[in-house]
Formats: C-alpha cells, structure tokens, sequence
C-alpha cells in the first residue's frame, strides 16, 4: 500500500472509528436525578435519611419520597439560604430592639447601654452540624424535606435511625423544612437554653 491511501485511511478511518464507539453513559452525581444508594454519595457520619414511618408524626396525607443526588445537593443550597436567612433576621431583629432601647432612654432622659450580640443565637457553619432529612410528599403533592441539625460535639445515640426531637441546647439544634418542589425553605426553628 502506497504512504499517501494509508494516511487517507488515517484521515478517514480514525474519526470514522471515533464515531462508532459507544456513547459514553457516565452521569454527573450532581446532576442525577434518580435516587441512588445513599451511602455511595453522601458521608453518612454528618447525613442521614430516615424513613418517614420512622418519625412519630406522619400525617396519613403524607407519602415517604426519595430524593436524588440532585435533590441533595439542592438541600444543601436550600439549607445555606435558610441559615443564612435566619442569622441576618436575628442580625436585624437586634439592631431594631437596640434602637428602641435608645430611643427609650432618650425619651426618659437615661444612659443607654448598648447589649452585645447574641452570637449564641446565630446558626454555625453547618459542617459543625450533623443532618438528619426525612423526605415525603406532602397532601399537594410537594416534595418535602424535614431537616433537623445537632452539633457534631452533642452525643447523639441512634441519630442514624430514628429523629432527635431535642427540647433545649441553643443554636447546637435547629430544624427547617424545605420544599424541593417550590425550591424554599418554610421556617427555622433555633432551639432554646434550658
């Protein structure tokens, strides 16, 4: 074969071959959107998914649900806002209380005494906390996701199985529900100090 067909076959031949090798059927874990074994995508000593049936309250509307890797990682961006949204309102709701002390002792001639932040107050880095989400469909038909956050320093027990309804601690325990179907977050509750 003469050097000047076997580099037309090379030309020819490679992009021809290119073509008729098999798609490539690689997904990114971001973006998948069927739900998948969870062990294999999240770190399961800061995350756990418990089943509905495990919780004491399921409303009989309610319907247990899965979530995807995509779904995950938009918890994860719905549960920043949400956090991010709670301090700036604890933020705003003392400047507005430490106004009304200072127009208070104005008014009545007295010293004001500025009160420091409660820092205490404000959510943390939530890689200082351990999640557990308890994914359903509510009676509309919207993918809901109850998350409740505990400190990594507080003993937890059974956290993996079963929901820790934790009455006091402070901004060590927090809880939120997020709606993956609206792409909002309904509420945060910090809880109190004892």
């Amino acid at each position: 074969m003469k050097p000047v067909y076997k580099c037309f076959l090379l030309i020819i031949g490679i992009p021809f071959l290119m073509g008729c090798a098999p798609e490539s059927n690689t997904t990114s874990l971001e973006n998948h959107e069927e739900p998948l074994h969870y062990v294999d995508v999240i770190d399961t000593s800061l995350i756990t998914i418990i089943p509905l049936n495990n919780t004491c309250r399921p409303k009989e509307a309610d319907h247990q649900a899965k979530l995807s890797i995509l779904e995950l990682n938009q918890i994860d961006t719905l549960l920043k806002q949400a956090a991010e949204d709670y301090n700036a309102n604890v933020k705003k709701e003392h400047e507005e209380l430490m106004a009304f002390y200072r127009d208070d002792a104005d008014f009545m001639g007295t010293e004001f005494v500025e009160r420091p932040f409660p820092k205490d107050n404000l959510i943390q880095d939530l890689s200082n906390y351990r999640r557990q989400y308890i994914p359903y469909y509510n009676d509309k038909g919207e993918k809901i996701v109850t998350v409740y956050c505990h400190c990594l320093s507080f003993s937890l027990g059974k956290w993996q199985y079963e929901v820790l309804q934790i009455e006091d601690g402070g901004n060590c325990h927090f809880d939120t529900v997020i709606n993956l179907t609206k792409r909002t977050h309904e509420r945060v509750w910090v809880n109190g100090y004892a």
